[in-house]
């Protein structure tokens, strides 16, 4: 049963593991939640953006939970130094820090008072708690089965999604951070920006990039997600059932990293043009590809339901290339390498 928190303070948000998780993106399940939970209770963001103010700048360098009496000594530090260095004690003057007891206190007054002037004090990395929790107006793209779709984001980069998959993504990307969630396939050409990173979440992985062009292919009935790269250079990660990362490689072009969702390692290997990229000119490339995933790739391709009938085809392969056929033609030459009967009744297709 999911923990309510709508009760919760910057104190108890500091204080919950997940959420310096998310705060510190440490943790796939963990950032995700988060974010869909700040999203639906914008009444708590004075709570949450105190919360990550206070994580981003007292536990920047170290992220050791504090304590409530050690946050507030952090805390004075800081008040004092920023006073000193923009010479403001005659407009806090009144507040009198020797007297406070609450750290929250202190928290409250820095964030209505000092933002302005604390980046000054604070490196660039530390304070940007408005980015992760303003309220986002979120966009989604669902693709059926039997077509495709190319969409533009905010930043001016270029997503194509390949049949039956879904993009998840901000209207306008923060300018520190871009990122997307994705079921299914999509081809990426990222356009380059070195102060923003562009991150792409799928089950159980994150692939990060600054500028560059590749393939993700993560749908979530699959076993297996893979990523392959056209241009550039792309960081994956993979995570296990908790979200924990726990591999890391780095692509270049005409490289790929393939994933089973029930092991967190990454396997590297050398990808080529034909078999990774060839979905987006129309093209259907099978490369002793087994029957069962070939017809998936046909469901997913033409929007019809595809039935097998003969348990013996199921250890059959079949290389073939086929550009913009109709489902007619594709299994007219399946059928000749591979000995198959078919029938196509509107919708339905039989294999026997």
């Amino acid at each position: 049963m999911q923990r309510d928190y709508t009760d919760y303070s910057a104190d108890d948000f500091i204080d919950l593991k997940s959420f310096r998780s998310f705060v510190y993106k440490e943790n796939i399940a963990d950032i995700s939640f988060w974010n869909d939970w700040i999203k639906s209770h914008p009444e708590k963001i004075d709570e949450i953006e105190k919360a990550i103010f206070l994580l981003r700048s007292i536990y920047a360098d170290n992220k050791r939970l504090l304590s409530k009496k050690e946050r507030e000594h952090e805390l004075r530090k800081m008040f004092i130094q920023i006073e000193k260095n923009q010479g403001i004690s005659r407009k806090l003057k009144v507040f009198r820090l020797d007297t406070w007891y609450s750290w929250k206190r202190v928290a409250a007054v820095l964030l209505i008072l000092l933002v302005p002037v604390s980046i000054l004090y604070l490196n660039s990395e530390t304070w940007n708690s408005k980015t992760v929790v303003e309220q986002v107006e979120w966009i989604e793209k669902i693709v059926p089965y039997g077509q495709k779709l190319t969409t533009k984001l905010s930043d001016g980069s270029i997503v194509k999604l390949n049949a039956g998959s879904k993009l998840r993504f901000p209207k306008q990307f923060s300018a520190s951070l871009r990122e997307v969630y994705l079921e299914g396939e999509a081809f990426f050409d990222v356009e380059r920006d070195t102060s923003g990173k562009f991150v792409i979440h799928t089950e159980r992985m994150l692939t990060t990039v600054l500028g560059t062009s590749f393939n993700i292919k993560a749908y979530p009935e699959d076993q297996v997600t893979e990523v392959a790269v056209a241009t550039g250079k792309v960081l994956v990660q993979s995570a296990d059932y908790k979200g924990d990362i726990k591999k890391s490689v780095t692509l270049k072009a005409n490289e790929m990293a393939v994933h089973d969702k029930q092991d967190p390692d990454l396997l590297k290997a050398v990808t080529s043009d034909k078999s990774a990229f060839s979905w987006r000119d129309d093209i259907l490339y099978f490369d002793k590809t087994p029957v069962p995933e070939l017809i998936v790739i046909l469901e997913r391709w033409y929007g019809k339901h595809i039935r097998l009938e003969n348990d013996a085809f199921r250890n059959k392969t079949y290389s073939g290339v086929f550009e913009n056929e109709t489902l007619k033609n594709v299994l007219e030459g399946i059928k000749f390498e591979a000995d198959i009967n078919y029938e196509i009744n509107g919708n339905n297709v039989i294999i026997y």
